[in-house]
């Protein structure tokens, strides 16, 4: 017997939480075939799993139907661009997401931006983190949000890199 056989076999799954399991594209995709119908699904955590694109493409596929997931954490992952906006599209219609982590996905600055667009109209949306990310200005996309829901809604975090990048300053670590 498999994990994904108890979620087929369940009726109702509000969270998954499975931290470093090293599940891959492949295990993403048994994970998305036994969660098709199940849209009571709260909060999904696959932290460090070893996800890229096509994993991602997988996940979107059942996100698209779930109308209660409130929190996605895909952090440390693979998941590239392609993988961020097929997830970010997957979630339009989705109306009660406030936490996303994204963060350490090897996601472009042009993606963030493109996932801003994709996310400014979204006023649920309180924790969007983008930290660890080649070229992601996470104070640039925070102040966006902030701007738009005119109050101090998104959290952020900027990593060392970033700061220094951001403030004009150099790395020295001697």
């Amino acid at each position: 017997m498999y994990a994904t056989d108890n979620v087929t076999e369940s009726k109702t799954i509000q969270r998954i939480y499975l931290e470093d399991n090293a599940i891959g594209d492949e295990g993403a995709q048994f994970l998305a075939e036994a969660l098709r119908n199940k849209t009571t699904l709260a909060s999904l955590q696959l932290t460090n799993n070893q996800i890229g694109a096509k994993g991602a493409q997988y996940l979107s596929s059942i996100l698209q139907n779930n109308v209660r997931l409130t929190k996605l954490d895909l952090r440390d992952n693979n998941i590239g661009d392609q993988g961020a906006l097929c997830i970010a599209n997957a979630l339009q219609d989705n109306m009660t997401l406030t936490k996303m982590n994204l963060s350490f996905n090897r996601i472009t600055a042009t993606a963030a931006d493109q996932l801003y667009v994709l996310f400014q109209n979204k006023t649920e949306l309180v924790l969007f983190d983008l930290k660890g990310n080649d070229g992601c200005d996470n104070a640039a996309i925070a102040a966006s949000f902030q701007i738009r829901n005119n109050m101090v809604t998104f959290i952020y975090s900027i990593s060392f890199a970033n700061l220094y990048s951001y403030f004009g300053y150099r790395k020295s670590w001697n």
